[in-house]
């Protein structure tokens, strides 16, 4: 199986301290694709923003022109953000304290000095290293708790960035702490012009769009230059996912557990997702699509998850053989095992040849057999992950 790639595209607003869409859809092409690639405007103006006024601060400073207010803010992030022992920690709040604050500001050119002399800087360590600050200090206006969940968030998309399975597109927003400190407010426009270049560039397989991207769905003509061809199918395969009902609130390390849980079946998820994709139709809408899709869940997965979601219940035979289980002879502990480890036929001629309890036997090969059935279903990914994490809410 040929690798499958996912570009999330985030979505234009007002809000670029919000990444709750953006997070969401990635950890839903997570379980349907093998690489995923946020593109945002966001990511790329939360790293353009640090990278402006840390140039700012550095020119100001050199300038004289230091706020104290913006001093003794930057003394309580750093207070509130480094841990007591990190040496950094001490140095920065020694300088900030002194006579001389300014020289603080001097570190970030002596960084970007060396960074020039490398010729290039990793954009998305930048990301990593920067964004929970930028949206704690954009977002500042906001209930607290409505804050607190937008830096939880980031810090989650920057734990998927971590895990090695999801890029960041930062737009070369990165390159403006490499500028020169009076080309640092014409370095993030040019930036920025980048930015919403990279939309129509470097496309991938199965663009996963974002709520207000305004590209048509279904029309690759009309995305000027983005493959869509194959959009509608990670759309629909995401949307499938979000309504599993603890997919919403999952952790990034659940999903992150459960795609390693779900690899084998990601063949028959697929091919599943792009049969239901072409009962969408070749020509929907995007102001069609979403109610098509709803429809096509109705009468389609809805259905087959009910079907798997019974054939569970209907495993509830013989229930007072099953509670005996652990009372019977070795042979019973025996077939248990090798059940666990897939081997249901050997499992059976050790317990049959151990003397169980033919009942029991039987129930549990049988037991057996309805999984190996139900993993072939086509929408068992969406069964299992489903499983899954109704089990860790319960744990």
């Amino acid at each position: 199986m040929g690798t499958l790639d996912v570009l999330v595209l985030g979505a234009f607003d007002d809000h670029p301290e919000d990444l709750r869409d953006e997070l969401s859809k990635a950890k839903a092409a997570l379980l349907y694709g093998d690489r995923v690639l946020v593109r945002s405007h966001k990511v790329h103006f939360l790293v353009g923003t640090l990278a402006t006024r840390a140039k700012r601060m550095t020119r100001k400073a050199r300038e004289g022109k230091l706020p104290a207010d913006a001093v003794e803010s930057l003394i309580a992030s750093i207070e509130i953000n480094l841990a007591e022992d990190s040496p950094l920690r001490a140095l920065a709040l020694e300088l900030l304290h002194s006579d001389h604050p300014e020289v603080f500001f001097e570190f970030p050119e002596i960084v970007a000095q060396g960074y020039r002399e490398k010729g290039s800087i990793d954009g998305e360590l930048v990301f990593r290293a920067s964004a929970p600050l930028v949206v704690e200090a954009i977002s500042g206006l906001r209930e607290a708790d409505d804050q607190q969940r937008l830096v939880v968030t980031v810090e989650e998309l920057i734990r998927l960035n971590e895990s090695g399975v999801v890029s960041l597109d930062t737009g070369n927003a990165e390159n403006i702490l490499l500028s020169e400190l009076e080309d640092a407010e014409a370095s993030f426009e040019r930036s920025i012009r980048k930015m919403a270049e990279s939309f129509s560039l470097n496309r991938l397989d199965h663009p996963l769009l974002t709520t207000g991207t305004d590209l048509e769905l279904g029309d690759a003509a009309s995305s000027d230059g983005l493959d869509l061809t194959r959009a509608n199918r990670a759309v629909l395969a995401a949307s499938m996912l979000a309504d599993i009902p603890s997919f919403p609130t999952a952790s990034v390390d659940e999903i992150l557990d459960i795609r390693e849980r779900v690899q084998i079946q990601l063949g028959r998820f697929r091919a599943a997702v792009a049969d239901l994709e072409q009962e969408l139709g070749e020509n929907v809408s995007s102001d069609d699509f979403a109610a098509s899709v709803e429809d096509l869940k109705l009468r389609r997965v809805a259905p087959e998850l009910e079907e798997l979601r019974e054939s569970l219940r209907d495993e509830g035979l013989a229930q007072t053989a099953s509670r005996t289980t652990p009372y019977l002879a070795t042979g019973v502990l025996g077939l248990g095992a090798s059940l666990a480890i897939g081997a249901p036929e050997l499992a059976s001629a050790v317990a049959v040849s151990a003397g169980a309890a033919t009942a029991v036997a039987k129930e549990m090969v049988e037991r057996a057999r309805f999984d190996r059935e139900r993993k072939k279903h086509r929408l068992f990914l969406l069964f299992d992950t489903e499983r899954q994490l109704a089990k860790s809410r319960r744990r």
